[in-house]
């Protein structure tokens, strides 16, 4: 009943009421890059983001007609200028404060992350001129994340890759 009555009572002229509807968390999709180097060794494409430059994976709104995976791919494609194999299952989710505006308008996001396996990365790319993307190893990428979420997820992604990548494994 309380919903109901705070939905009579929004202000008029089409804004919405400032509650806790208006924190609703907002869902993005995200690719975690990642590739083996000549020697074997696993590593990570982190991507810088466009106003503070801290570095995070690459992730977007949900792009209308694509699947999840496939908007994941769009993004990592948009913001580090990669194509690759994307997993169709998500490895995981963080959450984040996302900056809407100057004025610091934030809102909840949670971010599904897909497993991406990078077969070309382009000289070139759209937002090349915004982005700095950069390959780490993973302690590197590690330390370079910021957000305690982000971090927790590849650390976990980096452990079962390891684990999988037994002399037996082909």
């Amino acid at each position: 009943m309380g919903l109901k009555q705070a939905k009579k009572t929004a202000p008029r002229g089409g804004k919405k009421p400032s509650n806790k509807m208006d924190r609703a968390i907002r869902v993005q999709y995200g690719a975690l890059p990642y590739r083996f180097t000549e020697t074997n060794s696993l590593e990570v494409l982190l991507v810088t983001t466009r106003q503070t430059r801290r570095w995070i994976i690459p992730k977007g709104w949900p792009i209308k007609g694509l699947k999840p995976p496939k908007s994941a791919a769009r993004e990592a494609y948009e913001e580090a200028g990669i194509r690759g194999t994307v997993g169709a299952k998500a490895i995981g989710v963080f959450s984040y404060e996302k900056g809407l505006d100057a004025n610091g308008v934030t809102v909840p996001c949670e971010v599904r992350v897909f497993p991406m396996i990078v077969k070309r990365q382009l000289d070139t790319w759209p937002e090349s001129h915004e982005r700095e993307a950069q390959w780490f190893e993973p302690a590197k990428a590690l330390s370079a994340i910021k957000d305690k979420g982000l971090r927790e997820l590849i650390e976990s992604f980096v452990r079962r890759v390891i684990a999988r990548k037994s002399p037996h494994a082909a």
